[in-house]
């Protein structure tokens, strides 16, 4: 008899811990690495003759890992292993464009900027707000994206606005199907709000800046069969991603110091092809120090705006660990990042002193 896992259920292995992740259900279990050890020999070989050679100590555990993986519904049990292939990720190509607007008063044609999203074949757009608007204003933002044939998810970062009704919010939803997620910051409550056509997450969190990204946690994590496809091949934040500052600077993201030019003067198709635009694109975890021992690795967002600063490989790309993760997977223990002795430099570098007291 075999044992053959579901082709929703994936395996990280990490230094010390490794991970199951079921992408159909959108979750992952920490698993020993002994086990996952069990499962890749019992890829290809009879649960018989893997628990042969297994020390007779040790068949006790073997039997157990066999019950786990089954009643979890990870994998199950089959006298034809051939009848099922099992595909780990599929390659996939460059993934879709995607754009950050930092909405400001240097955004002066933003309807000539959604046409050009348009020619750059944009499908998800996020636009952040940094000053109160009402809901005349966020209409305004919403009604060009109308026209545009390519953008079918957009998200919106507000500050919160006592005199917008959450009602009226969720209308816009029906109005813009396009619209996907509200984030409100500076809110006097943290709830989340699940509507039929639009989602609402109020946050407590004062100021939002661009020195605000880059957070590395487990409640982060993206359990989906896409990210871990992506994170195989590409990186998973700036592959795909153009991005508009607040001053107009054109970047792949909008923490990041590189420009390629300002709206004002170069259009974004420009600026995509310009040779060192997509320089990290291709920079999988599987690339970055640390991260390519951690289990998390195919489930995490990366950060290049914000890293360790310590590490650059042959072409003079940072493949640091992102500065913003406290996750250690040589111990497989979390920690407070912004108290660690090795990122004080950084810190100081990216002028965060202070700023997680």
């Amino acid at each position: 008899m075999y044992l053959k896992l579901f082709s929703s259920c994936k395996i990280t292995l990490g230094a010390k811990n490794s991970i199951i992740l079921d992408v159909q259900r959108d979750s992952y279990v920490s698993i020993p690495n002994t086990l996952f050890f069990v499962i890749k020999n019992l890829d290809s070989s009879s649960i018989e003759s893997v628990r042969h050679d297994v020390d007779e100590e040790d068949k006790e555990v073997f039997d157990s890992y066999i019950v786990f993986l089954v009643k979890n519904e990870f994998g199950f049990i089959t006298d034809k292993p051939n009848n099922f292939i099992y595909f780990d990720y599929e390659k996939i190509d460059i993934p879709s464009n995607n754009c950050i607007i930092e909405f400001s008063s240097s955004i002066v044609d933003y309807n000539t900027i959604v046409s050009q999203l348009e020619t750059i074949k944009v499908q998800a757009l996020h636009i952040n707000t940094y000053s109160k608007i009402d809901l005349t204003q966020i209409e305004e933002l919403l009604n060009p994206i109308f026209n545009n044939t390519s953008i079918k998810f957009v998200s919106l970062l507000l500050m919160y606005n006592r005199g917008i009704k959450e009602n009226d919010l969720l209308k816009l939803g029906y109005n813009y199907p396009f619209l996907s997620q509200l984030f409100v910051y500076s809110s006097p409550f943290e709830k989340s709000v699940y509507g039929e056509f639009l989602n609402i997450h109020y946050t407590l969190e004062a100021q939002v800046s661009i020195k605000s990204c880059g957070q590395i946690k487990s409640d982060y994590f993206s359990c989906n069969d896409y990210l871990y496809s992506e994170s195989h091949c590409f990186n998973s934040c700036l592959a795909g991603k153009i991005s508009i500052d607040k001053y107009g600077n054109i970047k792949n993201c909008p923490s990041m110091t590189q420009s390629f030019g300002n709206i004002k003067e170069t259009n974004l198709e420009e600026a995509l092809n310009h040779k060192d635009f997509k320089k990290y694109w291709k920079l999988s975890k599987d690339q970055i120090e640390v991260c390519k021992d951690c289990e998390f690795r195919y489930i995490c967002t990366d950060c290049r705006a914000y890293t360790e600063l310590i590490h650059l490989d042959k072409e003079g790309l940072d493949v640091s660990k992102p500065l913003k993760c406290g996750y250690n997977p040589y111990t497989a223990e979390w920690e407070e990042w912004s108290t660690n002795p090795i990122k004080q430099n950084a810190i100081r570098y990216y002028g965060m002193e202070g700023a997680y007291d």
